[in-house]
């Protein structure tokens, strides 16, 4: 299956299997007083890629608890390769590599582009764990069926329970 964005995706990160890139710019607010992103912001901006990921599959987050997906963060964990400036336009590769039944693992990688070249360079590299959670009971659930299928049929390879 071809990849699912118009941003063009690295040679290295197609190897890796991502299929599903979104683009963004840095803005004021989320620099630090040396002009850097503020590490803090990297999670809004996997969530950024995550969400958008969501909509592509089909599934807008506003419409998401509908088919029974509320997610949380349980795990994350990030590897800060190079800065981020204000006005760099970043691309945010997202990747599912393992279903559970009511939790799933995601992969991230973030990079910049240089607007003048084209060159870009590695930025972030992350990887969450979320779970499905029910509110009402205040516990987790499994995930959807349609929500399932429509993971595995765009990645391909991801690893199931």
């Amino acid at each position: 299956m071809e990849p699912l964005s118009t941003v063009t995706i690295p040679p290295a990160l197609l190897e890796a299997g991502y299929r599903f890139a979104h683009s963004f710019r840095v803005r004021y607010r989320d620099i630090d007083r040396l002009g850097l992103v503020f590490n803090g912001n990297y999670m809004s901006y996997l969530d950024y890629g995550l969400t958008e990921y969501w909509r592509q599959l089909g599934f807008p987050w506003r419409e998401m608890e509908q088919h029974g997906l509320d997610v949380a963060v349980v795990r994350t964990c990030q590897e800060f390769k190079a800065p981020a400036r204000l006005d760099d336009l970043l691309h945010v590769g997202v990747r599912f590599v393992r279903l559970g039944c009511s939790s799933f693992r995601v992969r991230f990688t973030i990079w910049d582009e240089d607007a003048v070249t084209g060159a870009g360079q590695l930025v972030l590299e992350a990887e969450q764990v979320y779970v499905n959670y029910d509110p009402a009971a205040g516990k987790s659930r499994p995930l959807p069926p349609e929500v399932r299928q429509a993971i595995v049929q765009f990645e391909g390879d991801v690893d199931q329970e």
